[in-house]
């Protein structure tokens, strides 16, 4: 079903395990679950995974850029944006939950319109992975870049297994057995 998985995030030890990674955590593992290894693509600035006709992809660009790593190796891929599954942190959703959108608005993350911004479309399929709700009194920017907290951590472990899943459903049975096996 999907050609290209994109894992948002930042590059670096730094954000390694910070929320804002978790789209990018996903990806990696998924990668490691398929045994391949990941290699830099310097013209698209992004690391790379290849399967036959399905393609791991990291952007290199910083998260705000994201679009400009992703546009790039999609002409090269020859890949239209429906065919691509984004993989993003959302703060609007409580840790730990997944929501699957084929469509739809960028609602307020940076990464996501980047893609919208260089694929000219909201056509974008994408998972969201709950990293909310923000504490009260917290700057958005500094929470999504802080690392999770220990207790959270079997929570963001679960949530990883279960988008792995998730996408090994839909890529095996379809969207709508994913949609009703994974719904909650």
């Amino acid at each position: 079903m999907f050609r290209m998985v994109v894992g948002l995030g930042n590059p670096g030890k730094e954000y390694e395990d910070t929320r804002h990674n978790i789209g990018w955590k996903v990806v990696e593992e998924l990668v490691k679950k398929e045994r391949l290894s990941f290699v830099i693509d310097k013209k698209s600035l992004a690391k790379v995974a290849l399967k036959e006709d399905l393609c791991f992809l990291l952007p290199l660009s910083y998260m705000n850029l994201s679009g400009k790593a992703v546009g790039a190796f999609l002409k090269k891929w020859k890949c239209d944006p429906k065919e691509i599954l984004v993989l993003l942190d959302d703060i609007s959703l409580p840790l730990g939950k997944l929501r699957f959108r084929f469509k739809g608005s960028s609602g307020g993350h940076k990464g996501l319109q980047s893609l919208i911004d260089e694929l000219h479309s909201e056509e974008i399929p994408r998972l969201r992975l709950g990293i909310g709700p923000l504490p009260e009194g917290e700057e958005l920017v500094h929470y999504v870049l802080k690392p999770f907290k220990e207790e959270e951590k079997e929570k963001v472990k679960e949530m990883i297994l279960k988008a792995i899943d998730f996408f090994d459903c839909l890529q095996k049975e379809g969207v709508e057995i994913a949609l009703n096996k994974f719904s909650s």
